[in-house]
């Protein structure tokens, strides 16, 4: 009884209605009904004049829900009522990480951005026949988008990359299965077999070549990073070389602490970032306990919860140190595919790799990413292949 009063103590009333305060943290929270259910919804601040401000907005978008819910549950509803359904589905869904909302937004601004005046229509008017010209138009034409920089005119830009085409078709797919949930139609017409001279709506992903430097390059790779001058550059090196030894993407070397390595057992411990099943355990290769064991001396026994990495990017001075080598450029993420590909080269088979990478498909997209090596390693494993049955192999 004593835990359940202690549970309800922790949040206080505010004299704003909707609004609520977290005792311990002190952050305020939105409390309000889409109709259907209670939702909180954190408010990112301790300020009450910034929480006010907040709330009036975050009330406006419930009663849009809520609209939309009623909308949707009458049968008068429009592709703009589903708009608001999906999107307040994916962002109240606390097992969707960040990056996935920030995905989800993105492709849905460039369905609604790439088919003007789509929020208008009934769900009945979205056919299979108006979904496939919005597909190809989609396909040559892009968004009209070009970055900051970019030296290419926006004139001259033509197409999209086929995983933002099949992330904004997945995007039109849900919407019409929550149109086909609520009893608004009755099949979803992006099941439907493409009208005939029509090809198909999701666009053929072909992976990128993984261009990586020789075993030499890559020693000397760490030195001239270290030999920049700059302050941080023996910083920007440990990272570097902390990335091509675990696997680990930048953003979760960033996280990592000294309680997330077990030198006893040689483990690793990585809080992943991508998913909430990404978390895993890693294998201290030698080249890392060596890392590793330097860094714990610099830092003079460090606390548990220290970072064991003094900065969280080094990507100036990998591209500096690929222009000196003459090689080409390698980002963060290239330190990863480095790893995957070491190991694999190594003797590791691919489903354990696929596992310290944090994938869960069984090693699929791993064979997909590694399936063509180095040409030295394709060389040698030919070499051992032996079809005489008096000479073993070597």
């Amino acid at each position: 009884m004593s835990e359940k009063r202690e549970q309800k103590s922790v949040w206080e009333r505010t004299s704003v209605q909707c609004l609520y305060r977290h005792g311990k943290s002190g952050i305020y929270y939105a409390r309000a009904s889409d109709g259907k259910r209670k939702i909180w919804r954190t408010l990112k601040t301790k300020s009450l004049s910034v929480a006010r401000l907040r709330l009036a907005d975050h009330l406006k978008e419930i009663r849009r829900v809520r609209e939309s819910n009623q909308a949707v549950e009458s049968g008068e509803v429009t592709m703009r009522d589903v708009v608001a359904v999906y999107q307040e589905r994916f962002e109240s869904n606390t097992h969707l990480v960040e990056s996935t909302k920030h995905v989800r937004r993105t492709a849905l601004g460039r369905l609604l951005k790439t088919w003007p005046g789509i929020e208008k229509l009934h769900p009945r008017q979205v056919t299979t026949a108006r979904i496939h010209d919005w597909a190809a138009r989609l396909k040559k034409h892009g968004t009209g988008f070009s970055p900051p920089g970019s030296r290419c005119p926006p004139k001259r830009k033509k197409g999209i990359s086929a995983s933002s085409v099949n992330q904004t078709v997945a995007t039109l797919k849900r919407l019409m299965k929550i149109a086909m949930e609520k009893g608004a139609i009755y099949s979803n017409p992006t099941d439907a077999e493409p009208p005939e001279g029509m090809e198909r709506l999701r666009a053929k992903e072909t992976n990128k070549k993984i261009r990586l430097p020789s075993k030499k390059e890559f020693s000397q790779l760490f030195k001239v990073i270290e030999s920049s001058g700059s302050g941080w550059a023996p910083y920007a090196a440990d990272l570097s070389r902390f990335l091509a030894y675990s696997g680990t993407r930048v953003g979760e070397a960033r996280r990592m602490t000294w309680r997330h390595i077990d030198f006893g057992k040689g483990q690793l411990y990585i809080p992943g970032t991508k998913s909430e099943t990404s978390d895993r355990v890693v294998p201290m290769l030698k080249p890392m306990r060596e890392l590793l064991n330097r860094l714990y001396t610099e830092a003079n026994e460090p606390k548990h919860d220290n970072r064991i990495l003094r900065v969280g990017e080094c990507q100036k001075s990998l591209d500096r140190a690929c222009e000196l080598l003459g090689i080409e450029r390698i980002t963060h993420h290239d330190l990863r595919h480095l790893f995957a590909t070491v190991c694999i080269e190594s003797g590791v088979d691919i489903p354990t790799v696929s596992r310290w990478l944090g994938h869960k498909d069984g090693g699929a997209l791993a064979m997909r990413i590694y399936g063509h090596l180095r040409d030295d390693h394709s060389k040698h494993a030919a070499e051992r292949v032996n079809f005489d049955d008096d000479e073993p192999a070597v």
